[in-house]
């Protein structure tokens, strides 16, 4: 997936602004939306708060040649799809995946996918970025390791489940829990 970052607020842009021509900036690198939150965090000069994820994408815009001397840490990138609810009939194909991309390599799980498709798909992401040619049969090391990191990130993130809005709610008195209905937090 590719994703357009626009960043234009002029009390923040200045700095920005000077780096990138009037014509813009393409960072090869792939990285995960969450970063924007440590990226406009970093430029609104406010610290990103511990435990926080992803990392600031400015060293990739400020240092390309060398981001990780401004503390840029090559690491893998994860993106999960999930299946929204809809008033049509889903294709087959439709169905929730997660994924990581590392080392040049993308791969998709495909969770409980239909009879006919492949539970886990491999592409070689550096030359085929689009997703047009699984691999996956001629790199079998890989898709074991890959899935290996995957499956991490999947018990990482299950570990940093958000509580229910029930157990959320224990203990609140009833104005709490009113204010917290009308923000829209819980239900």
């Amino acid at each position: 997936m590719r994703v357009l970052l626009v960043e234009d607020d002029p009390a923040t842009s200045k700095s920005v602004e000077m780096m990138l021509s009037s014509a813009g900036m393409v960072v090869d690198a792939t990285v995960e939306s969450l970063s924007l939150m440590p990226t406009l965090l970093e430029l609104a000069g406010v610290a990103t708060p511990e435990g926080a994820q992803g990392q600031s994408l400015l060293p990739l815009v400020v240092s390309p040649d060398d981001p990780t001397s401004l503390g840029w840490v090559d690491r893998p990138a994860f993106s999960e799809r999930k299946r929204m609810a809809s008033l049509r009939e889903r294709a087959d194909y439709d169905v929730d995946q997660y994924s990581v991309v590392v080392d040049g390599w993308k791969l998709v799980r495909n969770v409980d996918p239909p009879e006919g498709m492949a539970e886990f798909e491999l592409y070689n992401h550096r030359e085929d970025p689009l997703n047009h040619n699984e691999v996956s049969a001629g790199h079998p090391d890989i898709v074991e390791r890959l899935q290996e990191e995957l499956a991490g990130r999947l018990r990482y993130a299950e570990a940093r489940t958000l509580p229910t809005d029930e157990d959320a709610a224990e203990g609140l008195s009833p104005e709490e829990l009113q204010r917290l209905r009308s923000l829209g937090y819980i239900r």
